[in-house]
């Protein structure tokens, strides 16, 4: 399957359990550096997951990845972003990673947990 960048147009695909309609699914899109995405650092998928019976229990996904391809090294830098929440608390995380030839140089998380203030 080829999911197109949504600045292009692309839908939204939308994934369901055992292929049937239910409260619970998953939506995903492509995020390129294009258009309105243009100043992503890094480009990919993102998943979403959706449960309209509880919505304040909800989740977004990503994982990203560019490859530099230098004259002595190759250079990948990847990205993983989770956001979740419940009914009181968002919880947001994100990894970045860097690898020199393959091999792990360096990995930095960043994570916060953010109250639901005014909602």
């Amino acid at each position: 399957m080829n999911l197109a960048p949504i600045e292009n147009g692309a839908p939204v695909l939308e994934l369901w359990f055992q292929g049937e309609s239910n409260a619970e699914h998953f939506l995903v899109e492509n995020r390129s550096r294009i258009g309105f995405d243009r100043y992503l650092p890094q480009e990919g998928l993102l998943v979403y997951h959706v449960d309209d019976a509880n919505p304040a229990v909800s989740a977004v996904e990503g994982d990203a990845e560019s490859i530099e391809m230098l004259a002595d090294r190759v250079l990948t830098y990847r990205g993983h972003l989770a956001v979740t929440s419940d009914a009181t608390t968002f919880h947001y995380a994100y990894t970045r990673e860097l690898l020199r030839n393959g091999a792990v140089v360096r990995t930095k998380t960043w994570q916060e947990v953010i109250p639901r203030d005014l909602q």
